[in-house]
C-alpha cells in the first residue's frame, strides 16, 4: 500500500487519564503532559481524544496539535479554550 512520506503519527492522550493527572491546572501543554508520564516526547504531535465518563469539573486551557471533536466539545463546555 502507499505510505504518505511526511504523515503525522500523533501521540494519543484522553481526557480521562488528563483529569486523573492534571486535575485543576490553568494549562495542560504537551509539557505537562510528559511531565505526567502520558506522553513521551513534547515535541511530537499530540492529538488529545474526548474519552471520558464524567463531566470536566474546571475550566483550562489545552494546548495540542490536534483534537476530536468530542475532546473540543468537552472543554468548551466546561468554559475552557483549546489552541492548536
Amino acid at each position: 500500500g502507499f505510505n504518505p512520506p511526511r504523515r503525522k503519527i500523533y501521540q494519543i492522550v484522553n481526557l480521562e487519564d488528563i483529569v486523573e493527572k492534571l486535575a485543576g491546572k490553568d494549562y495542560v501543554t504537551p509539557e505537562e503532559l510528559e511531565k505526567v508520564n502520558l506522553i513521551k516526547d513534547k515535541d511530537r504531535p499530540v492529538k488529545i481524544l474526548g474519552r471520558l465518563k464524567s463531566k470536566l469539573s474546571w475550566k483550562a486551557t489545552f494546548k495540542a496539535d490536534s483534537f476530536s471533536r468530542s475532546a473540543v466539545k468537552i472543554i468548551e463546555e466546561a468554559g475552557g479554550k483549546v489552541e492548536c
